[in-house]
């Protein structure tokens, strides 16, 4: 299972919640939601050390179409 394998057994990650749906088709698609170890907390800490955390952590790459 993904989420036994991936994400539990990492060890960063303090608690997960998450359910499995199916689509019509039938393609399963999961809701989550996760909670990082000695992650800083909006409204708490800095604004400055909660976006440095976030840009540490979360990033993206879209492909250039034309390759």
């Amino acid at each position: 299972d993904f989420f036994n394998i991936i994400i539990l057994q990492r060890g960063v990650l303090v608690k997960v919640e998450h359910y499995k749906e199916y689509q019509m088709r039938g393609a399963p698609h999961y809701h989550i939601l996760l909670w990082i170890e000695n992650a800083p907390v909006v409204g708490i800490d800095p604004p400055e050390k909660v976006c440095s955390f976030i840009k540490g952590r979360i990033t993206c790459h879209m492909p250039e179409s034309n390759k």
